[in-house]
């Protein structure tokens, strides 16, 4: 997301994760496929697809709703 002007505390993330060959059958992966070919999402809703990392993923996504000053 490119955005500069929205703020952290105003952007949503729809994360979906999952695996396809698993018992899961891929879930969230389906969910946010779905959600992309049937709505149009803009700032600040970002749409994306986690595939299999899932619980990997929460570090990293805490670090993108830092704000630059405040990151790593």
């Amino acid at each position: 997301m490119g955005d500069d002007s929205i703020t952290p505390e105003q952007r949503i993330v729809v994360l979906g994760v999952g695996n396809l060959l698993w018992a899961d059958e891929g879930f969230g992966v389906r969910c946010v496929e779905a959600l992309g070919d049937g709505w149009d999402f803009t700032p600040p809703i970002e749409v994306l697809d986690g595939g299999t990392l899932g619980l990997a993923l929460v570090p990293q996504s805490m670090r993108l709703l830092q704000r630059p000053g405040e990151r790593e």
